[in-house]
């Protein structure tokens, strides 16, 4: 177990070296506080304990009266499987995330339609079919710009609430030109506002985000670092924290007894349960309610994306809705998003439907 190292601060309050003493600091929360509720939530040895279930409490309602601010984090997973993901709740391996199930978050599978990740992205990303963003495969990420798809990064930033992309180097393009005249690696999340030009050329690189953070895509390093990264830049200017884990890509294929798979979910657990922790403390603290997604791409055995949706209002987990799992499907993360931030969701080529939440983040209120 990591050893946490901590001095005592002028002020005779406890401070650590921990991402989450740095959390507390940048939330203003109370250092003490934080730390009680994180001691022991993270192994670096790759098994998370994390027992945080004393946060999880259910909300009764939607907490002070009057409009808040609307705040969301999504953590997207590319190759996380639903049926790895379940081997986990059921065996005490993801002991947080079945904790806020049992607090009032949504859990469901939803389908996608893609086979291939770059794909099954852009549609979860622009709540589009295939045939819409035409975006069949990584080497087809040109199409994304061309097409009239719009990610849901993009629809914030034009409506002026900041979006924080955090990611691995791979879902972003390069710096250099190949041969052919484009750029030598495009990456899913600049394809959108660069094409297939690289973003220090294009007038419109940073169209979708207002911050990008580059995280190291080692399992550990890219976990440990996220909550810090989340909560530094999202508060207070910006709105949407969008987080791309790629810590399953390789995974996809393992079945639900990998110690492997359960080795990273057990880490990614450790990490949702931290920053709805994180998100607890800042909703009780500031005007704001949170909206905390977990989703996969959908690209697996099962062919199915688990999907969490976890509101947070006054310092608790709300109750959420059910997730529809008869027709629900990756391109509804856009529409829920959208609505969340009370936001149109009824453009043409935005076929999926909202999931989990009942009416929007400025006054939440119990499904």
């Amino acid at each position: 177990m990591r050893n946490f190292q901590e001095e005592i601060g002028a002020d005779g309050k406890r401070k650590s070296n921990t991402s989450a003493g740095f959390i507390a600091q940048k939330l203003g929360i109370d250092d003490n506080r934080m730390f009680q509720g994180l001691v022991g939530v993270f192994a670096v040895s790759a098994i998370v304990i994390g027992l945080l279930l004393v946060a999880f409490t259910s909300g009764s309602g939607a907490g002070p009266a009057g409009s808040k601010q609307p705040k969301a984090i999504i953590v997207i997973v590319p190759g996380l499987n639903p049926v790895v993901l379940e081997s986990a709740l059921n065996s005490n391996k993801a002991a947080n995330l079945a904790g806020l199930v049992t607090s009032g978050a949504a859990y469901g599978r939803i389908a996608s339609n893609a086979t291939d990740p770059t794909a099954a992205l852009v549609s979860l990303l622009s709540g589009t079919a295939a045939s819409y963003h035409n975006v069949s495969s990584s080497s087809a990420l040109g199409a994304f710009q061309s097409s009239a798809a719009t990610s849901f990064l993009r629809y914030l930033n034009e409506a002026s609430l900041k979006t924080t992309l955090i990611a691995s180097a791979n879902f972003y393009s390069g710096s250099t030109y190949n041969t052919s005249g484009q750029c030598s690696t495009v990456g899913t999340l600049d394809a959108e506002c660069a094409g297939i030009a690289c973003p220090s050329d294009a007038t419109s690189a940073y169209c979708n985000s207002a911050t990008r953070v580059i995280v190291n895509n080692d399992d550990t390093a890219l976990m440990s670092t996220i909550i810090s990264n989340a909560f530094s830049t999202a508060a207070p200017g910006n709105s949407l924290v969008t987080i791309v884990v790629d810590a399953f890509s390789s995974l996809r294929a393992l079945d639900d007894n990998s110690l492997r798979a359960l080795s990273a979910t057990a880490l990614l657990d450790g990490v949702v349960g931290q920053l709805v922790l994180a998100a607890e403390q800042r909703s009780y603290k500031a005007d704001e309610n949170w909206l905390v997604t977990l989703v996969g791409d959908g690209v697996n055995s099962a062919q199915q994306a688990p999907l969490f949706v976890i509101p947070v209002s006054a310092g608790s987990v709300i109750r959420a809705k059910s997730i529809n799992t008869a027709t629900g499907n990756i391109v509804d993360i856009f529409p829920t998003i959208a609505s969340w931030f009370n936001l149109p969701t009824t453009s043409s080529f935005v076929v999926g439907s909202v999931q989990g939440i009942c009416g929007d983040g400025r006054t939440v209120s119990t499904c």
